[in-house]
């Protein structure tokens, strides 16, 4: 425990040092957002949570859409709203991550290596809207999404049936 209060402690040190127009600001941000949800999922502490969301909001805020990394701080917001979803139950988090889901999609070009992980996200996400609101609509959306994502796994066959054996992550975790 205490080297997680350590690294979070240190890790506001640097988002603290650093200026919002430096260009290393929204990763400090990320990071120090991400140890507040490891401390969240060990102890249960909901601070936590609000810090994590605000951290890398601000992440997302401080990030050009064309930056290389912006998916990424939408995909870890939108984690961290359907976590805030799923502990208060408030509809509009669970909007606001699909809203960055959709933007995080948006923002990557069809051949993307992770574009898939992020289509199967938000597909997850809007069922799980679809589970809680019980809209067809919601459904029919995730499951767009959810097929969308065939071509890739095409793509992964055939490269398998060559003899290559890409290293695949749980298409759950967040990035």
């Amino acid at each position: 425990m205490t080297d997680l209060k350590n690294a979070i402690s240190n890790q506001q040190k640097a988002v603290e040092l650093t200026e919002d127009g430096h260009s290393d600001k929204p990763m400090y941000l990320l990071n120090l957002g991400s140890s507040q949800g490891i401390h969240l999922k060990h102890f249960g502490e909901l601070a936590d949570l609000d810090n994590a969301i605000s951290n890398i909001q601000k992440a997302v805020k401080l990030t050009d859409d064309r930056h290389p990394n912006k998916p990424t701080y939408l995909s870890n917001f939108s984690i961290d709203l359907t976590a805030c979803f799923l502990c208060f139950r408030e509809l509009a988090d669970l909007k606001d991550a699909i809203s960055n889901q959709q933007m995080a999609v948006g923002l990557m070009d069809d051949g993307h290596p992770d574009k898939p992980m992020y289509l199967l996200n938000l597909g997850i996400s809007q069922e799980t809207c679809f589970c809680h609101l019980g809209k067809l609509a919601d459904l029919n959306i995730a499951i767009f999404n959810q097929v969308s994502l065939m071509p890739f796994f095409e793509i992964l066959t055939d490269s398998c049936s060559k003899g290559h054996r890409p290293d695949i992550d749980n298409p759950f975790v967040g990035v």
